[in-house]
């Protein structure tokens, strides 16, 4: 409902629930595949989902251009919705995902068509919250001190999205700033981050009025 309401209200994007993939995808389940195929049939799942995943980060980037054009109170409250609910998928994803934790690798975990739904989640959330933490910090990090549980689910994507290694160079550079503007990883001496809209667009006028605000 949440994620409905989003959409109406601000006609921006499907920012949480989408699937990477067609129902059809990858309609060969690894039981399909001939024994002796069945290395194949895995990297050529592996690697049809990851050149998904790369579409749908070019989605992402597009609505991030009209969040970015956004005036700043609309910015601001769109935010204050969506890193919550994007929260919430983490968590519900992850409730799943612990249950089988002990036997996923990142070469079988789209074998099972619901895990594959749940960690896809996961994997498309991370890139997006990413990108509003390195584009947006100090709207952010405000957002986090509010509600705390967004900044200990995100800590677990994190962890479990870069122990799959799909990532591509790209994503896997606005994840490492995201992670660095939350301490999930310690800042390198020179860490500058070179997304933050704050510097780039108004000096310091978004913290300004955003501190203000909380």
């Amino acid at each position: 409902m949440l994620y409905l309401k989003l959409i109406l209200l601000f006609t921006l994007f499907p920012v949480y629930l989408c699937k990477l993939d067609s129902p059809n995808t990858f309609q060969k389940s690894a039981s399909d595949i001939p024994h002796d195929d069945h290395k194949e049939g895995i990297l050529d799942k592996r690697k049809i989902y990851i050149e998904l995943f790369k579409q749908k980060r070019v989605e992402q980037k597009l609505a991030l251009k009209r969040l970015i054009s956004m005036e700043l109170p609309k910015r601001i409250k769109l935010l204050e919705a969506s890193l919550p609910a994007i929260q919430k998928v983490f968590a519900e994803s992850r409730r799943e995902i612990d249950t089988v934790t002990p036997t996923i690798t990142n070469n079988n975990w789209f074998e099972s068509e619901k895990l594959k739904e749940k960690i896809s989640q996961v994997f498309e959330n991370l890139a997006l919250f990413s990108d509003f933490v390195a584009h947006f910090p100090t709207i952010c990090k405000g957002i986090l001190l509010k509600e705390p549980m967004i900044k200990v689910e995100s800590e677990w994507a994190l962890k479990f999205t870069k122990s799959m290694n799909v990532l591509d160079e790209e994503t896997l550079q606005i994840v490492d700033v995201m992670a660095q503007e939350l301490d999930f990883v310690a800042k390198a001496t020179d860490f500058r981050n070179p997304f933050d809209e704050t510097i780039k667009q108004n000096g310091n006028l978004t913290k300004t009025l955003f501190c203000t605000k909380i």
